[in-house]
């Protein structure tokens, strides 16, 4: 199940926590270079990012999507969580911090 943080995360899954080095996949890289992204973090402190989207599977948190403030952007990943190891980061992308459109498309996602 999907689920958007203005529509509410589930309360029974453990939300990500603590800091995680992350690995960039091919896609994420090319993506970084194809917005001029040139300053990737190594990792990411769930304490000091939004958490805006999360995938739950059999009760356990498994994907997540998250904006971290840079100057007068937010750098936006898309990250798979693992318990152990490094998570890997699957897409990357840049938002203007003040980039308030609202495009939720309610219906891809679940009620918490």
């Amino acid at each position: 199940m999907l689920y958007h943080r203005r529509i509410g995360f589930p309360t029974n899954v453990e939300l990500p926590r603590g800091i995680h080095r992350i690995r960039y996949s091919e896609h994420a890289i090319k993506a970084a270079a194809t917005d001029y992204i040139i300053c990737l973090p190594m990792a990411v402190d769930f304490s000091k990012v939004k958490l805006i989207e999360l995938e739950v599977i059999n009760d356990k948190a498994t994907k997540a999507v998250v904006r971290i403030p840079q100057g007068d952007y937010h750098l936006v990943l898309a990250l798979t969580l693992t318990q152990f190891g490094p998570l890997t980061c699957r897409t990357v992308w840049e938002n203007h911090k003040f980039d308030n459109h609202k495009t939720l498309r309610r219906s891809a996602y679940a009620a918490a």
